[in-house]
């Protein structure tokens, strides 16, 4: 297991995605790219003093929940069903052979600034 990157069944998956879903990609975006999301927000002049906090966390989820937890994803429910049934017996079967755990690394970015 890699804290707050992939381990195998989550480089799997992605592949399952690549086949059934190339258009969903929950890989974006970035901290880094929300970091400079708010960068421009700031040269707009309408706030001062950023501060910047990141919290990072693991969830553990076996197969089947995280199949429950994509089913909650609104892009994931507007697949045909068909399709979504692939990518969903696909990334469980990638869980399932890689040890039965899938670990996603979670991250809140908060942003804190007062408005000028």
């Amino acid at each position: 297991m890699r804290f707050f990157g992939l381990n195998m069944s989550h480089c799997l998956i992605r592949e399952v995605y690549k086949i059934y879903a190339p258009s969903i990609d929950d890989s974006k975006p970035t901290v880094e790219e929300i970091i400079i999301r708010s960068e421009k927000i700031m040269k707009d002049n309408l706030f001062e003093d950023l501060h910047v906090k990141k919290y990072k966390w693991i969830d553990t989820y076996n197969a089947d929940e995280y199949i429950s937890l994509l089913n909650t994803y609104s892009h994931h429910r507007m697949l045909p069903e068909k399709v979504r049934k692939q990518l969903f017996d696909g990334t469980k079967n990638a869980i399932e052979q890689n040890g039965g755990i899938v670990y996603k690394s979670q991250v809140v970015t908060l942003f804190l600034a007062r408005k000028k």
